[in-house]
């Protein structure tokens, strides 16, 4: 009986070059890209234990990557099914439940979410049975190394890191594998080696720039956003900033649309916030450039308070509220500004700090920073000094 992936085989024969698809951003695949795109998926899907007749949900937006992992797990001979990413926001009780009664072996999920499933199930009295989770594959956005060892130590699984973009397909550029989740080996922080296939290099201002065995496309009638994408000789130029140490590990440092130029310094948001996390007092936290006269803009701080945690008016710090013993302690923004200058540059130090409700995130659980930088640039016509 034919399937889609006979159709896919017999039009990457006969078509190797023709655009097979394009996703919402313009990215492209060729009928030859898709189907290679496909069999690594899908021996990814096997490598990850993934057998034929598993039923697997797969939730993302309309984009390549969700046509790669359909088609992959239909190639490894599992049961795709579809999720609709508008669902309702997530709960994790009932997501560690879910785990709990399907006895779940394998999720992706990401860095925000491993957060909340966490503290949920460290949170319980009587631990849950999760003993059939085999894996859990993470990406997206990074996660700070001390909440992803916490992790590996509460929920005692695998974990494996994948750092790919919808432009360059669905197949990780690098990946962490389980085996460096060990904390003893230093690497929690880094996103991985090149997978097989995958060539990564540094350009300007340490842009992370990547090559695959199949050359990328680019965007669908659009020339000119194709190439400023790619370099000369056939690099994609991701938009993040990296490191890749001498044991050929790459570690994110941040987007360079992210990046805050303060005084001619260049101010990385993860550093910063990574410090400002750290305080008991803070539950999330999103660093953001904001205008400046003299220094052009300056660092800010869009903070989340932990639970019990008192917004002290006038800078004070007030007693924690009556009959609640487990509050913490009060908190003022100039106690975090102090925090940081204790363990950051001076320049590097938030000159303010809002406090919020919750951060504003995309489906995938990414912080949306122009959403945060919009009230303070609105009248300046755009988002740069």
């Amino acid at each position: 009986m034919l399937s889609l992936i006979h159709v896919l085989e017999w039009r990457a024969a006969i078509h190797p070059g023709a655009i097979a698809l394009s996703d919402q951003q313009g990215a492209e695949l060729t009928y030859a890209g898709l189907a290679a795109a496909v069999e690594r998926s899908a021996a990814g899907f096997a490598a990850a234990g993934i057998a034929p007749g598993d039923v697997v949900p797969v939730i993302a937006r309309n984009q390549a990557g969700w046509v790669t992992a359909m088609l992959g797990l239909i190639r490894a001979g599992a049961l795709p099914a579809a999720v609709n990413w508008r669902l309702a926001g997530f709960d994790p009780a009932g997501f560690v439940d879910e785990l709990v009664r399907r006895r779940i072996q394998l999720t992706q999920l990401v860095p925000t979410l491993i957060h909340a499933v966490t503290q949920e199930v460290s949170s319980r009295a009587e631990p849950p049975d999760l003993s059939q989770l085999t894996e859990i594959v993470y990406g997206a956005s990074p996660i700070r190394p001390d909440l992803l060892e916490r992790a590996v130590a509460v929920l005692g699984c695998r974990f494996r890191q994948n750092y790919a973009s919808s432009e360059t397909g669905p197949l990780p550029i690098t990946s962490l594998p389980p085996e460096d989740h060990d904390p003893a080996r230093g690497r929690l922080g880094t996103a991985g080696r090149p997978s097989l296939g995958w060539e990564v290099r540094l350009g300007e201002r340490g842009e992370i720039q990547v090559r695959g065995a199949a050359p990328l496309p680019g965007y669908w009638n659009d020339p000119e956003a194709t190439a400023r994408s790619l370099t000369t000789d056939g690099f994609y130029r991701t938009g993040d900033v990296g490191r890749i140490g001498a044991d050929g590990y790459l570690t994110i440092v941040d987007r360079l649309s992210d990046l805050v130029i303060t005084g001619g310094e260049n101010v990385y948001p993860a550093e910063v916030e990574a410090v400002l996390a750290a305080h008991p007092a803070v539950a999330d936290v999103a660093v953001i450039g904001v205008p400046d006269e003299r220094w052009g803009e300056t660092v800010h701080a869009v903070v989340v308070l932990a639970p019990g945690a008192l917004l002290a008016p006038g800078g004070t710090t007030p007693p924690s509220p009556p009959g609640n013993g487990d509050a913490e302690p009060g908190f003022d923004t100039g106690a975090l500004v102090s925090w940081a200058r204790e363990r950051l540059a001076g320049f590097k130090c938030p000159t303010g700090v809002t406090v919020v409700a919750e951060l504003p995130r995309n489906a995938t659980g990414k912080v949306l920073r122009a959403a945060l930088r919009q009230p303070f640039w609105a009248d300046r016509g755009r988002l740069v000094s």
